[in-house]
């Protein structure tokens, strides 16, 4: 059979790797491959080759390197050893230098295969199955329509709401409204995970004024995440409590560090539970598609739940920002809305429809995938209705980190540390709820006998 869709990438260079993204990860294009020497390799869950990129010498050796490259060793990477091979012409233009191409077709385990190389000066310096499918540039690929469409709508909302709600942050300031000091210990929350979170994952280099570059960039879009919870909090508070007072109660107590409020433990085991069966809901799509033999079913993998360590560590921690912050925003779409329709039932059913929009995965069957959404928007608009903020904060941030962690039973694989470390931060949440929910009662009293 050809490659599988996972693939692990690894990447070396005789220089250090100084990623220009703001996350701090190196990827395949980030730095550019461009020191000689550098290399890059793509392999499969079964440890076969899948792409290949070397960056040639800048210089001809003298005298110059006739011989003919040897394609043995990259065929037998590749698992293609024993397979019987048809020489064909070459369709793909390398990414690097070379002087020499090959490209072989055939099939394996009943499915038709391309496979193509190039050398330079009798060394292979690149290789790939198929056309262009399972290169590092595959992420350049355009994308679906719903997906596009989605992502212009999602993009759209948010501009919108932006604008709307520093308008309004404006006017509260000016009115002496809000709670000050709640929304400036949300920002710094948001500001500290966020800065914890790049800490750990930023690929570090021993050069000061890369240094410099990156911290700069780092705070500049962790200040931009900071400043939008503040900014979005003096705006929406003062709304939020005059029109439902009930959803920001638990979430104030939590503010407020009483740690050890019944209301808050209340919040704690409502989005424990909410938040794992919404992740759960969130993979109806896929298992839905696979259990009626639906077309276009599309399977879900998230490749961040096998990220090295450290990255693995900030794609949680972002996970409870993301909580925060999207709670946050399905709060301001509550205001926002109120102003236009008024009527209660009105402003929860088109924040629900919102909502929906965001949770659409834009993969198939196209139908299960928008009826998840619609679910999931409803279900948060009626947890937010029902038990407020707090449980919506912890409901958006278990779900992130459900569907983060790469779940698995046997502890023999070697990322069997990360579901249970998700299972202890889990379960001391709800553990800590459960006990604040009790209040003074012990949890299992002893038996009265007469």
């Amino acid at each position: 059979m050809t490659p599988t869709p996972i693939v692990f990438a690894y990447r070396q260079s005789p220089a250090d790797l100084r990623p220009r993204d703001p996350e701090g990860v190196i990827s395949a294009s980030d730095p550019a491959p461009q020191v000689e020497g550098e290399a890059l390799v793509g392999l499969d869950t079964l440890g076969r080759l899948t792409w290949l990129r070397v960056v040639p010498s800048r210089r001809e050796p003298d005298p110059p390197d006739s011989r003919e490259p040897d394609w043995r060793p990259v065929l037998a990477a590749a698992g293609l050893s024993n397979t019987s091979l048809t020489p064909d012409r070459p369709r793909v233009v390398p990414p690097v230098a070379f002087d020499g191409r090959q490209a072989w077709t055939g099939t394996l385990g009943g499915e038709a295969f391309r496979f193509e190389a190039a050398a330079f000066r009798g060394r292979i310096v690149y290789a790939e199955w198929g056309v262009g499918a399972s290169g590092p540039d595959v992420s350049d690929a355009p994308r679906a329509p719903l997906a596009s469409y989605v992502a212009a709508a999602v993009s759209t909302v948010q501009l919108l709401a932006l604008v709307l709600i520093v308008l309004l942050a404006r006017h509260n300031v000016k009115m002496g409204r809000g709670d000050r000091r709640g929304a400036r210990r949300v920002a710094v929350f948001c500001l500290v995970v966020g800065l914890v979170g790049h800490l750990i994952g930023w690929h570090w280099v021993p050069d000061v004024s890369w240094l410099w570059d990156a911290i700069r960039s780092t705070l500049g879009g962790t200040l931009f995440n900071a400043a939008w919870v503040w900014i979005a909090y003096l705006a929406l508070e003062p709304f939020a409590r005059r029109a439902w007072p009930h959803l920001l109660v638990g979430w104030s107590r939590l503010i407020d560090a009483r740690w050890r409020d019944p209301l808050v433990g209340q919040a704690l085991l409502v989005g424990v539970v909410f938040g794992t069966l919404v992740a759960t809901l969130g993979r109806l799509p896929g298992f839905g598609g696979r259990l009626f033999g639906l077309a276009a079913t599309t399977p879900f993998y998230f490749l961040g739940a096998v990220d090295p360590f450290n990255i693995y560590l900030r794609g949680l921690l972002e996970g409870i920002r993301t909580g925060t912050v999207l709670a946050l925003g399905l709060v301001a779409l509550l205001v926002l809305w109120r102003f236009a329709l008024r009527a209660d039932r009105a402003v929860f059913a088109a924040t629900a429809i919102v909502g929906a929009l965001f949770s659409i995965h834009a993969a198939g069957p196209i139908v299960l995938d928008v009826a998840q959404a619609l679910a999931t928007g409803i279900a948060c608009v009626l947890l937010v209705r029902r038990f407020g903020l707090l449980a919506l904060v912890v409901g958006v941030a278990v779900n992130v980190v459900v569907r983060f962690t790469p779940w698995t039973v046997d502890l023999a694989k070697w990322f069997a540390w990360r579901p249970m470390l998700s299972v202890i931060l889990i379960m001391g949440l709800a553990l800590w709820g459960f006990r604040n929910v009790l209040g003074r009662q012990a949890a299992f009293p002893k038996l009265q006998l007469d």
